[in-house]
This record gives C-alpha cells, sequence and structure tokens, in this order.
C-alpha cells in the first residue's frame, strides 16, 4: 500500500513538472493561464452562479488542455525532425485548430455569462 502511495505522489510530481514546463515556455500556455485567471477574479467579483463558475472552469480547462495537446505534437516532431514534411504540418494545424476551437468557445461561454454584468 505505500508502495502504491509513493507511485502516486511520484506521478504527481511528474504532472506538475509538465504543468511548470509549458507555463514557462510557451507562452501561449502563459496567456491562457492568465486569461483564465482574469476570468476567476471577474467570476469572483461579479458574484456568478456556482453552475456559471463551473462552465468558466471548464472551458479555461478545455483551453489549457488543447494547448497542453498542440505542444506535445510539436515537440515530439521537433524531436525525431525538423525538415518539412507535409503531413507533419496537417497534423499540426490541427493541433492548432483544436486551441482555437476551444478558444473561440471559451470566448462565447465568456461573453454570455459575462455580458449582461459588464453592459448597463
Amino acid at each position: 500500500m505505500i508502495h502504491k502511495a509513493k507511485t502516486f505522489i511520484k506521478s504527481f510530481k511528474f504532472a506538475a513538472s509538465g504543468l511548470i514546463n509549458i507555463l514557462k515556455t510557451e507562452r501561449n500556455a502563459r496567456i491562457i493561464f492568465i486569461l483564465g485567471a482574469i476570468a476567476i477574479i471577474l467570476g469572483i467579483h461579479f458574484k456568478i452562479s456556482t453552475t456559471e463558475f463551473l462552465i468558466i472552469i471548464l472551458t479555461i480547462g478545455m483551453v489549457f488542455m488543447a494547448e497542453i495537446f498542440n505542444t506535445m505534437v510539436e515537440e515530439t516532431h521537433n524531436l525525431f525532425s525538423e525538415e518539412f514534411d507535409p503531413k507533419i504540418k496537417m497534423i499540426k494545424d490541427m493541433a492548432a485548430g483544436a486551441v482555437l476551437v476551444s478558444a473561440i468557445i471559451s470566448l462565447v461561454v465568456g461573453y454570455f455569462i459575462f455580458i449582461k454584468r459588464l453592459l448597463p
């Protein structure tokens, strides 16, 4: 049982290290993190409902996860080759597209939650 707990703690350290690395190395991840923090602060300021708060948290997480996967695709490609390959370009473009789609969804959600509070 103790071995399982140590393994769990070790895996948590690896995950935390991954998050720290992406925040250190990826400008887009830092922007997502800052905008997410602003959305949370606005949610607290405007006293949004629990449901609205959960939706905001889920959309922030969705955008951040998409950025992590996008970075993973790019880093994996860079690990094996820096040569141009049209198939790799297509894969990288799709991963970037996932970030864009999730960011647009997040903006729409933020608009509907905050617009009634920001406009008189």
